[in-house]
């Protein structure tokens, strides 16, 4: 999955001043297996908030192998959670 920051106008667009990122590729592999998509801003992941795309990398780095964690998406304006299963 790539993503990247949100310009000032899309967070104000969006109505998500203070947190998440943009996703704007989904490869084959666990993020596409939960659901994620092309334009989906990924607001919380594992229950922390994601503020920008530095933070979402530790996020990543620190989920745990073999367990399903919790993502908070905001698709076409309105939240959902979904569950990442994180591989081994």
């Amino acid at each position: 999955m790539v993503v990247e920051n949100l310009t000032p106008q899309q967070r104000k667009k969006l109505n998500v001043e203070r947190r998440g990122v943009l996703i704007t590729d989904v490869k084959k592999g666990a993020a596409k297996d939960a659901g994620l998509r092309r334009g989906d801003i990924v607001l919380m992941m594992n229950n922390k908030e994601v503020k920008n795309t530095d933070q979402f990398r530790k996020l990543v780095k620190g989920l745990p192998g073999g367990k399903s964690v919790p993502i908070l998406i905001q698709r076409n304006n309105h939240p959902e959670f979904l569950a990442l299963k994180v591989p081994d």
